[in-house]
């Protein structure tokens, strides 16, 4: 029993509660402080936790980890090829004025008639943006009064001086954000770069002006927080147990050759070996490597195994992959995508259906921007006239349409052939299975063109067999003589 109470006080355990501060059970992460560290300081919101100098840290961080690891600008790239592509469709259920508004976007979208500076058009900032928001947190997009945009980066949002700027209610701003009472922002502190770094306060802009886009995961959250905050670190260390490993490997490669002796001579050149052929005369070698790689000329039993051709061991290899894995977690990026051949066919294919069910949020938030540029710019559009709404759109709340997420094409026929059997048994629908491989609408955008070719087929005369079961491809035949068309017990084949 002695032993037993030793080790209960030596590590705090109390199975039986004696101390009776706990009743019906407690949580050990605050109960039961001896035995692990609880927390200390008060409770505040994310914006008070990570002000202004820490957001900087933190952008720094992002930008510097993503310019110059490899991996992690993948890892971006990748989210962005799940996440912020889109295509635009309308559904009002008018040929003309649907095709009209697509025609618009379309001009809209283009780099001079979208971006203030001219450089980007709409599908390649929607892109920029959400890259900006993984690393920052959040970016910032000011609406201007032609109809083009100017996008603002996270960090020129800042708080900014009270005595030297413009004054502002200090108690409800958080990071460049003045906010209401019900924590509405109202008005954003925008700041321009200087030339060579630094920031200068410009002006505020009222939020009516401006669309944010960012993560945010609390409810008194003002500023948007990445996800990849949390895997920083874990990519850094990984980066730079990567350069560790390959100087280890470069060492091991300059020492070519090391060399024990139990002679008294301590120099390079000929050595004097065992009698090999029993010619009674020793063998004698010459030791010539050039410059390199170095050569080790060592005393009896020493020894170099710190440089056996070893490096990386399996063991970091391993390692690394699994720090890989829980850095990638923080963007719901599966190691398989990294490592191609980590898993077979199904596992890659559990990983995308996992994978696809968490992007769908993130998808949502892309969708909702592009909702309020597209909205905002329609009613301008409507305004100048340059959009002219038909007799069954009133406002401009009547006018429907969609941006649809880029689809993901089929990894294997049995797939399509899966697809086909849900479309036969009324589980999905053609509309469904085009969004999901395409991105697009079968009624919309792939029926009347499957019209128009039956119609063209039908007007040249031309017989079309798209015959899959046997493997072969796809036949055009011309018309032939009745008289030419051999029968079969069944009539004309």
């Amino acid at each position: 029993m002695g032993l037993i109470n030793s080790i209960r006080s030596r590590f705090a355990i109390d199975w039986n509660n004696t101390d009776g501060t706990v009743s019906g059970g407690g949580i050990d992460s605050v109960d039961q402080p001896k035995k692990r560290r609880v927390p200390r300081g008060k409770t505040r919101s994310l914006d008070d936790e990570i002000g202004d100098s820490k957001r900087k840290a933190l952008t720094l961080s992002s930008r510097n980890i993503t310019r110059n690891f490899e991996l992690a600008g993948w890892a971006i790239r990748k989210h962005l090829d799940f996440v912020a592509s889109f295509n635009f469709t309308m559904r009002t259920g008018i040929p003309s004025f649907d095709r009209d508004v697509e025609n618009f976007v379309r001009w809209w979208g283009r780099p001079s008639n979208f971006d203030s500076s001219g450089r980007h058009g709409l599908r390649k900032s929607i892109r920029i943006a959400e890259s900006l928001r993984v690393l920052d947190g959040d970016v910032f997009t000011l609406k201007i009064g032609d109809g083009r945009v100017q996008w603002v980066e996270s960090d020129r949002v800042k708080t900014p001086d009270a005595r030297r700027d413009a004054p502002f209610d200090e108690a409800r701003t958080f990071n460049g954000i003045e906010t209401s009472s019900t924590g509405r922002p109202l008005r954003y502190a925008v700041h321009s770069r200087l030339r060579g770094g630094g920031l200068n306060f410009e002006k505020w802009v009222r939020s009516r002006n401006v669309f944010a886009h960012g993560f945010f995961e609390r409810f008194d959250q003002v500023r948007g927080v990445s996800p990849l905050s949390a895997a920083l670190g874990r990519f850094q260390d990984v980066y730079e147990g990567f350069d560790y490993a390959l100087q280890r490997a470069k060492v091991a490669q300059l020492f070519g050759l090391v060399l024990t002796r139990d002679t008294a001579e301590n120099h390079l050149g000929p050595v004097e070996g065992e009698d090999s052929d029993g010619d009674g005369t020793n063998d004698r070698f010459d030791v010539k490597l050039g410059s390199r790689p170095i050569v080790l000329d060592m005393n009896p039993d020493d020894d170099a195994k710190f440089l056996e051709n070893k490096t990386p061991a399996p063991e970091f290899q391993q390692f690394s992959d699994m720090m890989i894995g829980i850095a990638l977690k923080s963007l719901d990026i599966p190691f398989s995508f990294a490592r191609e051949d980590f898993t077979n066919f199904f596992g890659s294919k559990a990983a995308l259906t996992l994978y696809l069910q968490s992007a769908r949020d993130k998808r949502d938030d892309v969708k909702e921007i592009l909702r309020k540029l597209t909205t905002w710019r329609l009613r301008l559009a409507i305004e100048d006239g340059a959009i002219v709404l038909p007799r069954s759109v009133q406002t401009i709340d009547d006018i429907r349409f969609e941006w649809i997420a880029t689809g993901i094409p089929w990894f294997d026929p049995r797939d399509v052939r899966g697809d086909i059997d849900a479309i036969k048994a009324g589980l999905k629908t053609r509309t469904q299975v085009r969004r999901e491989r395409f991105g697009d609408d079968w009624s919309q955008d792939v029926a009347p063109e499957l019209a128009a070719e039956e119609s063209l087929i039908d007007e040249l005369g031309l017989s079309v067999t798209m015959d899959t079961t046997s493997g072969g491809a796809a036949s055009v035949n011309t018309p032939e003589d009745e008289d030419d068309v051999e029968t079969t017990q069944g009539g004309k084949r």
